[in-house]
């Protein structure tokens, strides 16, 4: 299945303690030498015009540091607070964002994220990544953290304009990586 361009700008969020992992998701090390975060940049460089980095990671792979990084506005506030910065950062009106914790490999998950017909939208009915943000939702992304509240899944239910893709049949499951043993169990359904 072909992928479509995606005319905007797509963002990985590299922030966080990682502490279950013990190190930064993005660098975790395949064993030809290239980094989770490489890897899933090189997936998006692919099929978009610019891709940035949003939150502050102090251990991020050589090849990374060229890339246009956002900070985050809020430190310490888990991936929202990435959403917020990003959405803020008036580089682009939409986004396609991913994530380490997720990561995406191979577009062709994607491409029912794509064919949407405008952001927002979710490839996933029960996971808020991979999604498509527009810019206008940075009032209730703010808004929530200002509550205090940081779920993404809890934010992403009260958009009423959301829109819900259809993951593809046949494609590998995106993986949650937390620990040392789900990035093992990873790598071993790479080598399938």
């Amino acid at each position: 299945m072909p992928v479509p361009a995606y005319p905007h700008t797509a963002a990985l969020l590299v922030g966080g303690k990682s502490t279950r992992m013990g190190q930064a998701k993005v660098g975790l090390r395949f064993e030809d030498g290239s980094t989770l975060g490489e890897r899933i940049v090189a997936t998006l460089q692919a099929m978009t015009r610019e891709v940035v980095l949003v939150g502050t990671c102090e251990d991020l792979p050589a090849p990374l540091r060229a890339l246009p990084a956002i900070p985050d506005l809020r430190t310490g506030e888990g991936p929202l607070a990435g959403w917020e910065a990003l959405l803020a950062s008036g580089r682009d009106s939409e986004y396609l964002v991913l994530s380490c914790d997720q990561p995406v490999l191979d577009a062709a998950p994607l491409v029912p994220l794509l064919a949407v017909p405008s952001a927002p939208a979710f490839l996933l009915v029960n996971e808020p990544m991979p999604a498509r943000l527009s810019a206008a939702l940075l009032p209730q992304v703010s808004a929530a953290l200002d509550k205090g509240n940081r779920s993404l899944r809890d934010l992403m239910v009260t958009i009423p304009s959301a829109h819900f893709a259809q993951f593809p049949s046949g494609a590998r499951p995106i993986p949650n990586l937390n620990t040392p043993a789900d990035w093992a169990a990873f790598q071993k359904t790479l080598a399938r």
